[in-house]
């Protein structure tokens, strides 16, 4: 399990979402952020009018992932952030030791996904091979590995 920030102008979050959507990201936190990397203190536009300023506003964009690999969701915001200027945004990846849903005390992949989803063949069928190993598997499908 992982989770992915991304911080980005707000001017792409539309098309930050409706790609994350398309790959199976289901659920995503936003937060409106200020925040300056190496264009700080450069001067910006805002509503066509010249701007000195040193906090630009930013969206913080969080998901966690299990059955999505990370590696797609990283694919998929650079492609739709990238413009090749200053501001394009970052991409942060944080190991998430577990999951609880505290409305049913799902633990892990479990508590991620919609109740029944894990366990029909649809699913396994389309995401067996993002299971590295047996030991995750077995997680994922509710089991204890010791």
């Amino acid at each position: 399990i992982s989770k992915v920030v991304i911080l980005l102008p707000q001017s792409r979050f539309d098309a930050l979402k409706e790609a994350l959507s398309s790959i199976g990201v289901t659920g995503l936190t936003v937060t409106q952020v200020l925040g300056c990397g190496v264009q700080k203190g450069q001067s910006e536009f805002y509503r066509g009018v010249p701007m000195d300023v040193t906090l630009l506003p930013k969206v913080k964009v969080e998901v966690v992932v299990s059955r999505v690999p990370v590696r797609s969701v990283i694919d998929v915001t650079k492609r739709v952030l990238y413009t090749g200027h200053i501001g394009d945004g970052k991409i942060f990846v944080y190991n998430v030791e577990n999951v609880v849903k505290v409305r049913t005390g799902e633990e892990g992949v479990a508590a991620l996904v919609a109740a029944g989803v894990i366990n029909t063949p649809e699913f396994w069928l389309a995401n067996y091979n993002t299971f590295p190993s047996l030991d995750l598997l077995l997680c994922a499908l509710g089991g204890a590995v010791k």
